[in-house]
């Protein structure tokens, strides 16, 4: 599992192991589409399904399969396609649960009972998600709908939960996929720019004015005497600590300048690199630390990440975003005497 836990991380990996997949009509779309949701890692899944297998047919002494799905064979005569595609699909990860409930009709079947069945088994019907393969309209709504008004789990109408549901068809090379979900909320973004949070320039910067902010990480960067490591311990050095060390003497170099250009500016042990000029300047004082910048990898980390040293963190616009939802939220409930609106 290791490449699709780069991809959606490990809380999305838990989800998916939690999960039961509830597939209607065992066709070649639907068996494939389990297929790629059995491979990653679901917890379990549950097949509904009214075709039987049928035989072979011998046309001229050659064996001829009437339908291309990959997960029933016709060699299994009169056997329920669900109980075959399910046997098939579990063979695919140990690790997953497979079940099945064959009927006599698709279109006849209670499906409100069989979810019901499935969800109080998982114990969570958050966890439930229903997909239709190649399904016709008159099925299909009566489906929609049951996932839509939800399930009453308290057989008292106080509590429904909707179930989210994925309409799967294929024709040929043509495919068509549609969501139904009353609301999903995506935790979890994950975006592709999103930056360490670091927080150097609060530590180099001592942003709250009284010497102590991160005070241990200044005083470890401060005790590190890199003159004094061999070059095995040089280049072992968290590319973080070099970082401050670097500011530390880019603001050396910085006040020695003002000084001699006698500009009358004052000089300043928590000033940070602010104009374009600077910050090369800086970036120039991180390559110098090097021995041998080629070898270094820590070196060349913080080369690469130069501007977390100067650069302060801010709450992200979404987060302020949702911050500002809840706050709002709270206030509209204090004035209507503790109900939400």
């Amino acid at each position: 599992y290791d490449r699709q836990l780069r991809l959606w991380g490990a809380n999305g990996q838990k989800a998916l192991s939690e999960s039961c997949i509830v597939l209607i009509n065992a066709t070649a779309c639907g068996t494939e589409t389990l297929k790629n949701l059995v491979l990653p890692g679901i917890g379990q899944f549950h097949i509904i399904d009214d075709a039987i297998v049928p035989g072979v047919s011998n046309h001229g002494g050659v064996h001829v399969q009437p339908f291309s799905n990959f997960f029933v064979f016709p060699g299994e005569k009169d056997s329920s396609r669900a109980e075959v595609a399910t046997r098939h699909l579990s063979e695919l990860n140990p690790d997953v649960k497979g079940n099945f409930t064959a009927v006599d009709s698709l279109e006849r079947a209670d499906y409100k009972s069989i979810l019901q069945t499935i969800v109080s088994e998982t114990k969570n019907v958050g966890k439930v998600l229903v997909i239709c393969a190649d399904l016709p309209p008159v099925i299909l709504k009566k489906i929609s709908s049951l996932c839509w008004d939800g399930l009453d789990l308290d057989l008292d109408g106080s509590t429904r939960t909707s179930i989210p549901l994925i309409i799967a068809k294929s024709y040929g090379l043509i495919g068509q996929v549609r969501i139904q979900t009353p609301y999903h909320a995506i935790i979890e973004s994950k975006p592709d720019n999103a930056k360490p949070d670091l927080r150097l320039a609060d530590v180099a910067g001592d942003v709250d004015g009284t010497g102590t902010y991160f005070s241990e990480l200044k005083d470890l960067a401060a005790s590190m005497d890199l003159a004094s490591l061999d070059s095995q311990q040089h280049g072992h050095v968290p590319y973080v600590i070099l970082l401050l060390k670097a500011l530390d003497q880019w603001r050396e170099k910085y006040n020695d300048e003002k000084d001699a250009s006698g500009d009358g500016s004052s000089s300043s042990s928590t000033r940070l690199p602010k104009t374009f000029d600077e910050k090369n300047s800086y970036r120039e004082v991180v390559q110098s630390m090097a021995r041998n910048k080629n070898n270094e990898v820590n070196f060349m980390e913080a080369d690469d990440h130069a501007y977390l040293a100067y650069t302060s963190q801010e709450i992200p616009w979404e987060v302020q975003g949702f911050i500002d939802s809840a706050e709002e939220t709270v206030q509209n409930k204090i004035k209507n005497g503790g109900t939400t609106t």
